[in-house]
């Protein structure tokens, strides 16, 4: 192999490492899959709450940020309680409710679409007794059933580069150092032939 093919040959092997170490850079080596339905991550009042003062409010809040929704608070003979429109705040819901004093149950039914249209639903229920107060610790109440939950697509498929920008550049100095060496050979084999040439006159 001459000196020429050997260069190119090097350059066509040095251009490919370069696209190679460009791709794992540009591109994370996993990608992060999507998730799943919405979250209820926070109920003020909590879920099973035993109250004795009034309530005012209602609040949700969730694992993401909120598009849809619809909220829905009863007290114990059944009726809606809501003194107004419910508003929504990035990833929060607030209900505003006529002030309840009245000893018993209520229950809050909730559905919500995130910005992905993933969907969820599910409902919690507070109680309020004069005289009792007993208040659990304020988590996330994961409903029994979500009917209108679309499962999460599929996680992409994971991309890794096989050779790493660091190793790239290592076995392209690598090559630079050998084409260099071998150049060098055969520059001093062809010195060394015209020396040994016997001279014409």
């Amino acid at each position: 192999m001459t000196a020429g093919n050997i260069r190119r040959a090097t350059l066509g092997i040095l251009a490919a490492l370069l696209c190679a170490s460009l791709l794992g850079t540009d591109h994370p080596a996993t990608a992060t899959p999507s998730s799943a339905v919405p979250l209820l991550e926070e109920a003020t009042p909590p879920a099973n709450a035993v109250l004795t003062e009034p309530v005012d409010w209602v609040y949700l809040t969730f694992d993401r940020l909120i598009n849809t929704f619809s909220i829905r608070v009863t007290g114990p003979n059944g009726h809606d309680v809501a003194r107004d429109n419910a508003i929504v705040k990035h990833d929060m819901i607030s209900q505003p409710l006529h002030t309840l004093t009245q000893p018993g149950t209520y229950r809050v039914t909730w559905q919500v679409i995130d910005l992905d249209g993933h969907q969820a639903s599910g409902s919690h229920s507070f109680t309020i007794t004069p005289g009792v107060t007993t208040t659990p610790e304020n988590t996330a109440t994961t409903p029994a059933t979500t009917p209108h939950s679309v499962p999460p697509t599929a996680p992409p498929a994971t991309n890794q580069s096989t050779i790493t920008t660091p190793l790239a550049a290592t076995i392209a100095l690598s090559l630079l150092a050998g084409l260099t060496l071998l150049t060098m050979r055969r520059r001093r084999r062809v010195r060394a032939s015209r020396a040994q040439r016997p001279d014409r006159t």
